[in-house]
């Protein structure tokens, strides 16, 4: 059964890839922050953030297809514990979108003004800016 729900997962996961590489990335961000080593981890996280909202989309879906899995093993049988890998997603996705708690949230923060104001006029959202001492992370 563990075996089973491992590859379920991974196979999950490789599903995103279509998703990364629309935004301009190559669809291996997510298993390099869950799985990989710790300069391969900062390196992803780094091409994340660069995507701007898109890169944080790819790992709030990630962290969605990763609860649905969990939820539909555990009516069966109970998944082996992944507490580390959560960690991971969710300082990561902190990290993408620029504050705490991005995973309640969903919100990406622009640390660049003009970029901001850009996108704002594109989409024909309002800007809210904050002015603070510090970064929101």
């Amino acid at each position: 059964m563990k075996s089973t729900w491992i590859t379920g997962l991974a196979l999950m996961l490789l599903s995103f890839a279509s998703v990364a590489l629309a935004g301009g990335l190559d669809g291996k961000e997510v298993n390099s922050i869950l799985y990989g080593e710790a300069g391969q981890a900062e390196a992803a996280i780094g091409r994340l953030r660069a995507a701007g909202p898109e890169g944080l989309a790819s790992l709030l879906d990630a962290k969605k297809e990763i609860d649905e899995q969990i939820r539909r093993t555990l009516a069966t049988n109970s998944p082996p514990d992944y507490s580390s890998v959560f960690a991971r997603l969710s300082n990561a996705i902190d990290r993408v979108g620029g504050a705490k708690y991005c995973t309640s949230s969903r919100l990406y923060w622009y640390t660049d003004f003009e970029q901001a104001k850009a996108v704002a006029q594109k989409s024909g959202k309002p800007i809210l800016t904050l002015r603070m001492l510090g970064n929101l992370s």
